[in-house]
């Protein structure tokens, strides 16, 4: 538990507070337009991350220590066309090279350079959601611990961009952020991420699905933009 809660700190320099997944653009374009505009935007934005970019990450979590295969290469090929918007992909690359960094540095596992040399070998992008997913794989923590650090990272650094933006206030942001935490508790819970499969075991592939055109809309209008504080 003390080590998720290391992961999860945002002391950690994986440039997370560079990026506002779209809000930034959401924002200006009179998307979010209120306090209760935010929050339902978080709740979208959550959906969609957990839909979408928890799915492939619960089918890199079991092909993590199948690297060499077609399998593992095609996923990453799917995954890098479903960041629709340049600057996401961009963005995420950043973030996935500086969470790699950190854990090579915090775990000492020689496996974590073996994962990056198979990404170099593959000429693929370190993408933030695979690399976060496999290392830690590696490093022996399991996918519904993954899930917790990957959503948790993820809404805080939403929220810590809408207080820079002057949507909302801290005090405003730390209840903002409560609530969508006991929400992503249970949304997680309902999905088919974390459900048995009539084997008994975790179904282990999921396919990613859109279901917020809004959120989508946000992160492509980001790069049109006349003036912007954060990279995405």
């Amino acid at each position: 538990m003390l080590n998720i809660l290391q992961l999860c700190d945002s002391a950690l320099p994986t440039g997370g507070f560079a990026f506002s997944q779209g809000l930034e653009a959401a924002w200006q374009l009179g998307i979010v337009d209120s306090q209760e505009g935010l929050f339902r935007y978080g709740k979208q934005s959550l959906e969609s991350y957990i839909d979408g970019d928890l799915a492939f990450a619960k089918s890199f979590f079991y092909l993590a220590e199948k690297m060499d295969n077609e399998a593992w290469l095609n996923l990453n090929y799917e995954y890098a066309a479903w960041l629709t918007s340049s600057l996401a992909r961009k963005a995420s690359v950043q973030q996935g090279k500086a969470w790699l960094r950190v854990l090579q540095n915090l775990e000492k596992n020689p496996k974590l350079k073996e994962l990056e040399n198979h990404y170099r070998i593959a000429s693929l992008g370190l993408y933030l959601v695979p690399i976060l997913t496999s290392s830690l794989k590696i490093c022996n923590y399991s996918f519904s611990e993954i899930c917790t650090i990957a959503v948790y990272t993820n809404l805080r650094d939403l929220i810590s961009a809408s207080v820079r933006l002057g949507i909302i206030g801290p005090m405003e942001a730390g209840r903002c952020l409560h609530h969508l935490l006991k929400y992503s508790e249970k949304y997680l819970q309902d999905s088919s991420l974390l459900q048995i499969s009539d084997q008994g075991g975790a179904a282990r592939f999921v396919s990613p699905q859109r279901c917020s055109p809004l959120c989508d809309v946000a992160q492509l209008g980001h790069e049109q933009l006349y003036s912007r504080m954060f990279q995405s």
